[in-house]
């Protein structure tokens, strides 16, 4: 009896144990816990790698956008390209004497209109000296005066003033003008000083009031056409006040005709001598007079002479 029951136990037993060590292989295959108990550090817990490392690519990737937006390579060329339009315009590209014509033809229109006459008015049968215009192509204020000594033109504009040391600036800072020979009136600064950018250039000699007036499409004026200026300019535009201390600055008041400055024009004597005209702020007050003409050497120049431009209207 005791035997069975001790065969039996150990039937058991071995039973017991067998199932324990198929447990022990089953779950060292499976890869789980002792006795079927889960494991703490499953292997495939940790496969969540992949959905955490894509977060920083798309940060990564927005850095080369980043940088070309603030990269300021267009803004360089495109400020450099403005500055490379900003050279000064050629003037005398521009058909001056027909520009000339144009403003004579518009104030004469003007002139005709204010003035009804009771016959039709032929064009050009009359001319209006004395009419007063602003020169787009320098902005200078002209003074038309007429002409009967030539047939190759009917007339000219004449500077109401003479040409100022703003004037003459633009020039030299275009490169076609040369500085004026010297920059002192008195011994201090005239031509560089802003104080004085509205008074008569002085210092130049005739070539270099010459081109200037190349510059802008004119011409020096003649002794022909000072003298018809002269007798064209209103009275009132004659009077002088000397006071032997430098040039005045100019208005549109008062022309300076004379006076003011000497100026050159485009004539010479038998002895290579240039011409002046005018009288300036050095002469003396009774020496100043409508026609008094000086002679002064081409290549010479005075802190008391200047210039002024005609554009002439061709055609009769």
């Amino acid at each position: 009896m005791k035997k069975n029951a001790l065969l039996i136990t150990g039937l058991v037993m071995a039973f017991l144990l067998l199932i324990f060590i198929l447990g022990a292989v089953d779950a060292a295959r499976r890869g789980a816990g002792f006795l079927f108990i889960p494991s703490f550090t499953p292997t495939s817990t940790n496969t969540a790698t992949p959905t955490v490392t894509p977060s920083p690519v798309p940060t990564d990737t927005m850095t080369p956008t980043l940088t070309s937006t603030n990269t300021p390579e267009p803004t360089l060329t495109f400020t450099a390209t403005m500055t490379a339009t900003e050279t000064p315009t050629s003037i005398p590209t521009v058909d001056l004497t027909a520009l000339a014509r144009i403003i004579y033809d518009e104030l004469s229109e003007t002139v005709q209109a204010l003035t009804p006459s009771p016959t039709p008015v032929i064009p050009d049968a009359e001319l209006y000296s004395g009419l007063r215009k602003i020169n787009p192509g320098d902005g200078k204020e002209l003074y038309f005066v007429r002409t009967d000594y030539s047939d190759d033109y009917r007339g000219f504009w004449m500077d109401w003033n003479e040409i100022t040391n703003a004037d003459y600036f633009l020039c030299v800072q275009g490169g076609y003008c040369s500085a004026p020979k010297s920059d002192l009136l008195d011994d201090l600064p005239y031509f560089s000083d802003e104080v004085y950018q509205y008074y008569p250039v002085v210092n130049v000699t005739r070539g270099q009031a010459a081109a200037y007036c190349s510059w802008t499409g004119k011409t020096l004026p003649t002794i022909q056409d000072w003298s018809a200026a002269m007798d064209s300019f209103p009275v009132d535009d004659r009077n002088i006040d000397n006071k032997n201390n430098g040039p005045r600055r100019i208005s549109s008041e008062n022309s300076d005709f004379i006076g003011n400055v000497w100026e050159w024009l485009d004539d010479e004597d038998a002895q290579g001598n240039g011409v002046i005209a005018g009288g300036g702020w050095k002469t003396a007050l009774q020496d100043v007079r409508e026609h008094r003409l000086g002679r002064m050497k081409p290549n010479q120049y005075s802190s008391d002479l200047g210039f002024r431009c005609i554009l002439r209207v061709s055609g009769r």
